[in-house]
């Protein structure tokens, strides 16, 4: 559990600090990049996304999984060097193709700056696949400080770079996308050198099967995702424009502030829950991981819950053109929530390899619906049409989630602190109407100071410290 709690914050914390440097250029940005400009960035990114989920097949998603099969150091570096051979073939052939395909047939349609930017997101994600792989390996060797450290640094390095070719460059698309490509190409020579520390001369490395099969099972839920969560935008841009674009996706940027949280905590929740399986006695396990889903829970709502709060104050700053994100932040942040509570039973369904077929028929389902939520309602209520969409779709997520992974490993929560913890959270959501200017902030500071007080007496209770002082829980009452 320490060690849990140690990886936890330290990823928290150097996320936190990276992101919050990010949303402090944000204004700036909003005064330099047109809500358009900003909607070509946001479709570019969304396309490349889309290419590289096909094209990597999520194998650092198996990297994450199988490592914990490998009983030996040399069975990880097989692992490691199998599995990205098989990755420089894929992104090598993949990316090729849709360089070329897209200049030959879509080069006159978006114009030749557009489809620049567009190759050099492409090789940025080329090189940024190299890395996915070490930061899995490194992940699951619970290795937070170095994931961290790395992140903060090359994140530092990227504001930097950003600012520069942003301000300095006429053409503020390529400028933006440029920006992260050397900030990716920085990174590959920490996967060079960890290339040469786990490499493994594996004469049979072809022999990928199982990995492969695990990830396929992955990228119909990862395609899913995509769908869910950045096709709005182009189906924003069919019906409204890329200037709407810009504005939705600037929402969208500040409702990721949730995310950050929760898949902060995720990195070290999941080796620590498949760890913990299969490693004590299921009633030990349970009891345990049940307490730590409680406060993955709580956490989420009180993040969720405080930039929902605060958002309308933060886009106050803002150029008058992105006035509309308000809004769809406050919407968008409601899904954010989802997605922590679908994340905190996630993990049992990903370590059993049988429920992930069943997950992705679910995700794949919601994914359908939400395109057609998206067009009904995007032409009816517009921009927060698209962000209604994606909470009601998210909602149906973490409801199939938590029901399959019950099924797999049923997970003892204490009812009493979950009904209260959401109770309290409504609540407090009323103050994100509280008048703007000083006097709002100051009573949206005062009331999520109390909030939280409350959510910690509620989620971290003596008799939790008392319990645990005592070497564990009974029954699993006071579990989580």
């Amino acid at each position: 559990m320490r060690k849990l709690l140690g990886n936890s914050l330290i990823f928290t914390v150097s996320n936190v600090l990276l992101q919050a440097l990010s949303f402090i250029l944000l204004p700036l940005y909003s005064n330099i990049i047109s809500t358009s400009d900003y909607g070509i960035i946001s479709n570019i990114n969304t396309i490349v996304f889309l290419c590289n989920l096909i094209i990597s097949m999520r194998l650092d998603g198996a990297l994450s999984r199988y490592y914990f099969c490998c009983k030996t150091e040399e069975d990880k570096k097989k692992l490691f060097t199998k599995l990205n051979i098989f990755l420089l073939f894929l992104s090598t052939i993949g990316y090729s193709f849709i360089v070329v395909f897209s200049w030959a047939f879509f080069v006159n349609k978006i114009g030749i700056n557009t489809w620049i930017a567009l190759v050099i997101a492409i090789f940025t994600k080329f090189f940024d696949n190299f890395y996915s792989m070490v930061s899995s390996y490194l992940i699951a060797e619970q290795k937070a400080k170095t994931v961290s450290c790395i992140a903060v640094f090359s994140g530092a390095l990227n504001l930097v770079s950003t600012y520069l070719f942003v301000t300095r460059m006429n053409n503020k698309v390529i400028g933006y996308v440029l920006s992260f490509l050397v900030i990716s190409m920085f990174r590959m020579i920490i996967v060079l050198y960890y290339q040469i520390v786990l490499w493994y001369p594996v004469k049979e490395f072809w022999k990928v099967k199982e990995y492969v099969r695990y990830s396929a099972n992955l990228l119909p839920v990862e395609l899913a995702y995509w769908i869910i969560n950045t096709s709005d935008r182009l189906v924003i841009t069919a019906l409204i424009g890329t200037s709407s674009t810009g504005i939705y996706s600037m929402g969208s940027n500040f409702a990721h502030i949730v995310n950050i949280f929760i898949d902060s905590f995720n990195k070290a929740y999941v080796p620590f829950v498949f760890s913990q399986i299969g490693s004590k006695s299921e009633k030990e396990a349970n009891n345990l991981i049940c307490r730590v889903n409680q406060y993955f829970v709580a956490g989420a709502s009180v993040i969720a819950g405080g930039v929902f709060v605060f958002v309308p104050s933060i886009i106050e700053i803002f150029n008058k053109d992105y006035a509309g994100s308000a809004t769809v932040a406050m919407v968008l942040t409601i899904s954010t929530f989802f997605y922590g509570i679908m994340q905190s039973y996630n993990v049992i369904c990903n370590y059993y390899v049988e429920c992930m077929q069943t997950k992705a028929k679910i995700i794949s389902l919601c994914a359908v619906l939400n395109i057609i939520l998206n067009i009904l309602f995007v032409k009816k209520l517009g921009l927060i049409g698209a962000a209604v969409a994606t909470v009601i779709c998210y909602a149906l997520i973490a409801l199939g989630i938590k029901y399959l992974a019950d099924k797999r490993w049923k997970l003892m929560v204490n009812m009493k602190k979950r009904v209260m913890t959401y109770s309290f959270t409504i609540v407090y959501l009323i103050f994100a109407w509280t008048p703007l200017g000083y006097k709002g902030l100051i009573i949206r500071i005062l009331s999520s100071i109390i909030y939280v007080l409350i959510m910690i007496g509620i989620n971290i209770s003596l008799s939790d410290y008392i319990n645990k002082k005592e070497g564990g829980t009974k029954n699993g009452e006071n579990a989580n």
